[in-house]
């Protein structure tokens, strides 16, 4: 099945949510290097930092248009610079990005819907 067109609020929305699954993406791979940093006893404090440095853009991206999403990365931030015993915290910040790429995905998903520009009816190419 086809996708609809966009408007153009629909199109800049759409740029947006997938620069941002793709920044998504770069923070899950930090994550999942930090549980394989953990399981080889290396420190995990550079870690930390890292997520917090990759996290920021993604937040900030998603900031205007889709705030709640932006909240969850940002919880993934204060998850990964808190100390604590490392298996919750690399538990939490798995569980974390996944939320936020399946609500990425699930806004793309509206704005498809919401967004699509409808054909009106009788208008025949020629």
């Amino acid at each position: 099945m086809a996708r609809a067109q966009l408007n153009g609020t629909g199109v800049q929305k759409i740029k947006t949510l997938d620069e941002a699954l793709l920044q998504a993406q770069t923070l899950h791979s930090l994550i999942e290097r930090m549980a394989l940093a953990s399981k080889a006893q290396l420190p995990l404090q550079p870690f930390g930092q890292q997520i917090k440095r990759a996290a920021v853009p993604v937040a900030s991206l998603l900031k205007g248009q889709f705030g709640s999403i932006s909240d969850q990365v940002n919880a993934l931030t204060l998850i990964a610079t808190r100390g604590g015993n490392e298996r919750v915290r690399i538990s939490n910040l798995r569980e974390g990005i996944a939320a936020v790429k399946q609500s990425i995905e699930i806004a793309a998903r509206k704005v498809y819907e919401q967004d699509a520009v409808v054909e009106k009816p009788g208008k025949a190419e020629g």
